[in-house]
């Protein structure tokens, strides 16, 4: 018998308990499914008190989260076979959506990714928005010789031609802008290794520049720095062929981020580097951690800003980053993290401190114009 399905948008409930819910319990089973055959864990998984929160504030994202299910599965969680979802920049990049698709192991086949992706694709273009960004996640990386490798035009960052998602990417219209290498650190790391890293970066970094650590919310008088660092992030970050313009942030976008982050129960721990003589944030990084999957912490964002380069700052915050966590998560086992392929720097560190690579990140551009 045929299927009939159903694309339903979610709505921000009252609470995870509240029936209104269903959709997001639905989204983070299917998130669940697919990174654990992708990956072999579910520790990168989109959970229902993130996306949530997000719904609840669009600020400064304007945010859209639907699900396919049967006709008459609408309204139970266990019925959700796929989700998608439309991230739109408010204050920068208002030309711009983010979109992602997703469909469980089980489900697909059928049609369901092209079913959602039509809708966030509907859901942008009704929003005016023209330049259409979408990840794809592959496990591994083209082999070096493997001459029918599809190759971002930075050149780094091989995706197996033959690869489903990429299949279907090139099939809607999209073309490979950038390839991110997706990279794990286990932990604990080899006696020594730590120490050393980070006595010879503070050694370059020298009496110019101390370390500042905390967690949840940024100190008031490093608030405003923090903001410009996050603006840096936007356009200093390779951002290859990819249509991304500068997303400005403020000292309120800050206390709106750590406040979300709060409401999805994901911990933040921040390391920054201030410059002595002038007061100067120089540099930082963040890590997300979240309660319920104690092993697993997600790298965010790493900066130094360009004035301050060449002192090693990138090292020294991350080598902190890590004594830092040893007694803010000493369960913690797995450090994910994603970076683009060239940025040699940041990748340099990432090695020296054992981070191994585990795939690729696709980052497909369509646009509309």
């Amino acid at each position: 018998m045929t299927t009939t399905w159903t694309v339903t948008e979610a709505t921000a409930p009252e609470s995870l308990d509240h029936p209104d819910a269903w959709a997001l319990h639905g989204i983070e089973a299917v998130s669940r499914a697919c990174v654990r055959s992708a990956w072999g864990h579910e520790d990168t998984v989109y959970r229902a008190a993130s996306a949530a929160a997000r719904l609840r504030d669009q600020t400064y994202t304007r945010r859209s989260y639907f699900v396919v299910t049967p006709a008459e599965g609408v309204g139970d969680p266990s019925a959700v076979a796929g989700f998608g979802f439309a991230l739109m920049p408010i204050r920068g990049n208002a030309h711009l959506a983010e979109i992602e698709v997703w469909v469980h192991p089980d489900q697909r086949g059928q049609g369901l990714g092209t079913l959602l992706l039509a809708t966030a694709e509907d859901v942008a273009v009704a929003a005016g928005r023209r330049t259409l960004l979408a990840p794809t996640e592959h496990a591994g990386e083209a082999a070096a010789d493997d001459t029918t490798a599809l190759v971002p035009p930075t050149g780094a960052g091989r995706i197996r031609a033959e690869d489903p998602l990429a299949r279907f990417a090139q099939r809607h219209g999209y073309e490979l802008g950038q390839g991110e290498r997706y990279s794990v650190l286990r932990l604990p790391l080899p006696d020594g290794l730590l120490d050393g890293l980070h006595a010879e970066a503070a050694r370059a970094a020298g009496d110019d520049y101390r370390l500042v650590r905390w967690t949840e919310r940024a100190p008031d008088e490093l608030v405003d720095g923090l903001a410009v660092l996050f603006t840096r992030m936007s356009t200093d970050a390779p951002s290859a062929d990819l249509d991304i313009r500068e997303e400005p942030w403020t000292a309120d976008r800050v206390r709106t981020y750590e406040r979300l982050a709060a409401e999805a129960g994901r911990g933040l721990a921040t390391v920054g580097a201030v410059h002595v003589g002038t007061g100067t944030l120089a540099a930082m990084t963040v890590v997300e951690r979240a309660p319920d999957a104690p092993e697993s912490l997600d790298q965010g964002d790493t900066i130094v800003l360009p004035e301050h380069r060449g002192h090693r700052l990138g090292m020294l915050v991350k080598a902190e980053m890590l004594r830092f966590l040893a007694d803010l998560a000493p369960r913690a086992r797995r450090v994910h993290t994603w970076n683009a392929e060239e940025n040699a720097y940041m990748l340099a560190i990432n090695v020296a401190l054992g981070f191994r690579p585990e795939g690729v990140i696709g980052l497909w551009q369509k646009r509309l114009d």
